[in-house]
C-alpha cells in the first residue's frame, strides 16, 4: 500500500520533531526521552573492528587461489567462519618468509584475555593449516604485512610487534 504524500510528510515531521526535541534537551543537559534511546533504528552499539573479510579475500585471490587449492581453500574458509566474533576478530595468515612469493602455512586467530588486541596475554591460535606451531605469543611474531585488495599483494607494515585489524599476514621468528 502506498501512503499519501500528506501522511508521509506528517510521519516525517513527527520523527524530525522527536529528534530535534532530543537534541535540544541534550544541549540543556537533560537526558533524551527513553523512546528515543531504546529505538534500535536510532542507536546502534559500536562493534569491534574485524579483518575477516580482508583475510577471506587474501585467501581466495592470492594464497589459495586456483583449482588445485580448492579443497584446502574450502577448509580454510570453513575454519574462518567457525570462529565466533566474541572469541576473535583479528585473523592472520602465516607465511614462511617475508619475501614474495609468499607460501601459505596456516591461518591463525588472535585470542586475548579481555578482547583487546594490545593485551599482554594475547596469543595466536592456529585454526587451519599444516605448518606452524599450534599456538604462539605475540613476541614470536617477526614481521607483519597488510593485504592490498586493489593490487592483490601483501605489503610490509612498520608495526612488527602489534597486530591490528589492518594486519593480514605474519611471519614468525626463526628457531635457530
Amino acid at each position: 500500500k502506498k501512503r499519501s504524500a500528506a501522511a508521509a510528510a506528517k510521519a516525517r515531521e513527527r520523527k524530525m520533531g522527536a529528534l530535534t526535541a532530543a537534541i535540544g534537551s541534550n544541549r540543556q543537559g537533560a537526558k533524551p526521552p527513553s523512546s528515543l534511546t531504546s529505538d534500535p533504528k536510532l542507536f546502534r552499539a559500536a562493534s569491534k573492528l574485524s579483518n575477516k573479510k580482508l583475510v577471506r579475500n587474501a585467501l581466495c585471490h592470492v594464497c589459495l587461489a586456483g583449482a588445485a587449492n580448492k579443497a584446502n581453500l574450502d577448509d580454510a574458509l570453513t575454519a574462518l567462519d567457525a570462529v565466533a566474533p566474541d572469541v576473535a576478530t583479528v585473523f592472520v595468515i602465516l607465511f614462511r618468509e617475508n619475501t614474495s612469493p609468499h607460501k601459505y602455512r596456516a591461518l591463525y586467530a588472535l585470542v586475548s584475555g579481555d578482547g583487546g588486541v594490545d593485551d599482554a596475554d594475547a596469543r595466536l591460535v592456529k585454526i587451519h593449516g599444516a605448518g606452524g606451531p599450534g599456538s604462539v605469543g605475540l613476541d614470536g611474531v617477526d614481521s607483519t604485512m597488510k593485504y592490498d585488495s586493489g593490487t592483490r599483494e601483501f605489503k610490509p607494515l612498520a608495526t612488527s610487534g602489534r597486530l591490528t585489524p589492518l594486519t593480514a599476514a605474519v611471519t614468525l621468528v626463526s628457531r635457530k
